[in-house]
């Protein structure tokens, strides 16, 4: 399964859900960011070898709706730099964020947290 997601999620550039929990890794998701724009909803929680690394490539999705990073080696400023960037979430998860009612000024459209 890995290899096929490294090298071959290019082939899926019709993708809206993605979710690999416990497995993600920096190199998936800069394959991910790549070729699938089309992408709202994206679980890759519990992936600890998910680092700020990622964050530019998960910040090309910008039809994101639900992101769930929570349990991820993502920093604090790394999670905020997705929730102040990513302004179609309505659903965010993130277990790094000490101040969690920044999301409602930040992201208007979440309707879950």
């Amino acid at each position: 399964m890995k290899d096929f997601i490294e090298h071959d999620i290019c082939l899926l550039k019709h993708l809206v859900s993605f979710a690999y929990k416990g497995g993600c890794s920096d190199k998936i998701m800069y394959q991910v960011g790549n070729n699938c724009e089309k992408l709202q909803i994206l679980d890759v929680s519990l992936s600890a070898r998910l680092t700020d690394n990622s964050i530019q490539s998960i910040l090309k999705l910008q039809e994101l709706r639900k992101l769930d990073v929570s349990c991820t080696n993502l920093s604090e400023e790394g999670c905020f730099q997705l929730l102040t960037s990513l302004r179609n979430l309505e659903s965010y998860a993130c277990s790094k964020l000490s101040m969690p009612w920044m999301m409602v000024d930040l992201c208007p459209n979440l309707t879950q947290v």
